[in-house]
Order: C-alpha cells, then structure tokens, then sequence
C-alpha cells in the first residue's frame, strides 16, 4: 500500500512541475544515460 501511496505521490509533484522543469529533468536524465 504504501508503495502505492508514494508513487501516487511522486506522480503528483511530476505534474505539480511547469512544462521547463520536466524537460530539463528528462534532458538530465538522457545525458546521464548517454556519458554512463
């Protein structure tokens, strides 16, 4: 339950972001897989 609970959550803050924020996030995350 409290699994659920926090990926509920972590959805909401995603969503709670602007737009900006979220792509900056994913260009971080593909640069991170990219230099790894």
């Amino acid at each position: 339950m409290t699994k659920c609970v926090d990926t509920g959550s972590s959805l909401i803050r995603l969503f709670r972001f602007p737009p900006a924020s979220v792509m900056n996030l994913l260009g971080r995350n593909r640069n991170m897989s990219i230099s790894s």
